[in-house]
């Protein structure tokens, strides 16, 4: 994506901005206008620049878009802004599991990618040491 090549104009608020001009100019956004903010906002969560609030707000509001229903790379894109907050210590292996039943919710197959966002997650609190053996076990499981 763009935000990981280091274009500055590649922001979350910028790509909200986008989505209200959609909707204003009356198209409704699809599943791709989300997987590119999703993506961009990845890069925010591991620069530290968004909240887990925001995102899950985004979220949200994406799975009540009529028409649009997540796909993994969606589900992986939100699992990754889950990881970069996991390590400023901001998210927790639960919100990662909770993408996963959402996983289950909607049919996805997690696919590697989902896992080794599970994992980051994971490691972001061993980093804080709020792992446990448990922990490990549930994602093993």
């Amino acid at each position: 994506t763009s935000a990981k090549h280091g274009y500055e104009w590649a922001t979350v608020d910028r790509g909200l901005e986008v989505l209200h001009l959609i909707v204003a100019s009356g198209l409704r956004p699809d599943l791709d206008c989300y997987r590119y903010l999703f993506q961009i906002a990845a890069e925010d969560c591991w620069q530290g620049l968004l909240s887990h609030e925001r995102v899950r707000q985004l979220y949200e509001a994406m799975k009540k878009e009529e028409g649009v229903t997540p796909d993994i790379d969606v589900i992986n894109s939100v699992l990754e802004c889950t990881a970069g907050l996991a390590q400023y210590n901001l998210t927790t292996l639960a919100d990662g599991q909770a993408l996963f039943n959402d996983c289950v919710e909607f049919g996805i197959e997690p696919d590697l990618v989902s896992w080794a966002g599970l994992l980051d997650i994971l490691m972001g609190e061993i980093e804080y040491g709020t792992a446990s053996a448990r922990k490990v076990e549930g994602v093993l499981a």
